[in-house]
């Protein structure tokens, strides 16, 4: 079962398209249809029907590893027998706790210079296996630890609000997209989807490949050429959604985008949404435990905590810098008719050519000034 484990985290990625989770933000149209977990899943069948002797995984095992990728125990009886903790290292769908996340937010923060607010390995070595409600096995944590288990979902918060869902990262990504997209008919992007020979073939080359080639639609070419010269998408206006609508941005997304597309402008229209994995406070599903206690369950002081953090933003771009003001315009006046539900964020303004560009990002979710 160490093997599975290992066999699971290190194939559970392998799914991921070109530009990893940008290209299922801004490429793929319905995300129910089609993920990378479950791409992850095919190329491990793929890979092991081509082995022979022992260095094949059964079929049990087979199906044990696929559903450890997409941290989900099936209610079978194939997979009753094992314990749910094996579905909560690699991919933890019960608390968020998982090796992936501890991986990731730790190279992150590295690659950003940002200081990291929680102890990875304090985290491993003061967990545990724990049984609840008298049978079911589950990972569980120290009850001191709760505080440092907190400040690990903090941690993902302040990435996601400072990095991932940076203005000028969000203004790439949609650039990487439309050149994509611009260039499908051509390069056949989304037809790979749908075979796994062809999809294994596409990766963050595929931008470099439609710079390259004679047949790249002029529009595709222009838009890499436009991240050359870094004349990015500007972003016109943002609006932070107050916390009773955070479950409504959904709507209030499609109202913008119905808006902005009757008065035929340029725009583009996203969400930028922050939280701890989940909209609740992830601490009140963490399995807790205490030396003293004889193995039982306990509740760690602390975990109903008021800073637990959720945000949502709607930013609205244009492709067309010469037409931000009627862009700016026009969003603010939907935000206008949408008073009570959303509340302005300062948008950012045009700099004569004289003026010094500030250290910092003054744009709520901007900690790090990448490009106005």
């Amino acid at each position: 079962q160490v093997f599975l484990v290992e066999l699971a985290g290190l194939c559970h990625d392998i799914g991921h398209g070109p530009f990893s989770h940008t290209f299922e933000d801004v490429f793929i149209e319905d995300e129910s249809k089609w993920s990378h977990e479950i791409v992850s899943t095919q190329l491990v069948a793929r890979i092991n029907s081509g082995l022979k002797g022992e260095a094949r995984l059964s079929d049990e095992e087979l199906y044990l590893v696929q559903n450890m990728i997409t941290g989900v125990k099936p209610d079978n009886a194939i997979l009753h027998k094992y314990p749910r903790f094996l579905f909560q290292i690699v991919a933890n769908k019960d608390t968020g706790i998982d090796v992936d996340k501890l991986d990731y937010l730790q190279r992150d923060c590295y690659s950003a210079s940002l200081p990291m607010g929680f102890d990875a390995k304090r985290i491993i070595q003061f967990s545990t296996i724990l049984r609840v409600d008298g049978h079911e096995l589950h990972i569980a944590f120290h009850e001191k630890d709760a505080y440092n288990v907190f400040q690990m979902f903090h941690t993902r918060f302040s990435l996601h609000k400072q990095i991932y869902s940076h203005k000028a990262v969000k203004a790439v990504e949609l650039m990487l997209g439309d050149i994509m997209k611009a260039a499908d008919m051509t390069f056949g992007i989304s037809k790979d989807l749908l075979n796994l020979d062809r999809y294994i073939m596409l990766s963050d080359s595929i931008i470099r490949e439609i710079e390259r080639s004679p047949a790249t639609p002029p529009e595709a070419q222009a838009l890499i050429q436009r991240i050359h010269r870094r004349d990015f998408y500007k972003l016109c206006g943002s609006a932070q959604v107050e916390k009773t609508n955070v479950a409504d941005v959904k709507t209030l997304v499609a109202s913008l985008k119905k808006h902005m597309e009757s008065l035929k402008l340029p725009a583009l229209v996203v969400k930028a949404k922050y939280d701890f994995g989940m909209p609740t406070n992830p601490l009140t599903k963490v399995r807790f435990f205490a030396y003293d206690q004889d193995g039982r369950e306990v509740t760690a002081s602390g975990v109903d905590r008021p800073d637990h953090k959720q945000e949502a933003l709607i930013r609205v771009y244009t492709k067309d810098a010469s037409r931000r003001d009627e862009v700016l315009a026009a969003f603010e006046k939907w935000r206008e008719n949408r008073e009570g539900e959303t509340k302005p964020v300062q948008t950012p303004r045009k700099r004569t050519p004289l003026e010094p560009k500030p250290e910092v990002d003054r744009e709520v979710g901007g900690g790090m000034n990448l490009q106005d």
